[in-house]
């Protein structure tokens, strides 16, 4: 038996492609809903976690900002105050976007997070050689966290540090 493989008109040929270009949107649509969905969760874990280690969220700030400006990098910031000694001291909590997240001018919320940093200083005004602390948020990110918490109430001591000096 022998098959034989018709030329397909441009007509079929152009429905096909459409069909691939509709089926490519719709799995990235799909991937990044899920990645926005993985940081939420994250997110949630960790708005949850901070009352038992003394912390307090303040104040979110969770714009989405430009691609170009200074603070590109921060999906979102969150004010938080100690709620333990010294009590109102702020801790400043960032979820950095990768800088190699394809499209980041087409990028949604939640999209391309791939860590948490913690500092002293809310940015722009930190600088390098602040104390500050990380999160990856990638396979294992749970296992991290009371390491985390630990660099955390590190910081809070060197905050009680500057404050007494």
């Amino acid at each position: 038996m022998q098959v034989r493989i018709l030329p397909a008109s441009q007509e079929a040929v152009a429905e096909m492609a459409d069909a691939a270009v509709n089926v490519s949107q719709s799995l990235v649509a799909a991937l990044n809903n899920y990645l926005a969905e993985t940081m939420i969760t994250q997110r949630n874990k960790l708005f949850e976690l901070l009352p038992q280690y003394g912390w307090e969220v303040i104040n979110i700030e969770d714009q989405l900002r430009g691609s170009i400006g200074r603070d590109w990098f921060v999906d979102e910031l969150w004010e938080v105050e100690s709620i333990w000694t010294p009590k109102g001291l702020k801790v400043w909590i960032i979820f950095l976007i990768d800088p190699q997240t394809p499209n980041l001018r087409e990028r949604v919320k939640g999209q391309g997070v791939w860590a948490v940093k913690a500092g002293l200083r809310k940015p722009p005004e930190s600088r390098i050689g602040d104390a500050e602390v990380y999160l990856s948020l990638n396979v294992g990110w749970e296992k991290r966290l009371p390491e985390f918490f630990s660099h955390l109430a590190d910081l809070r001591k060197q905050g009680l540090e500057q404050t007494l000096s």
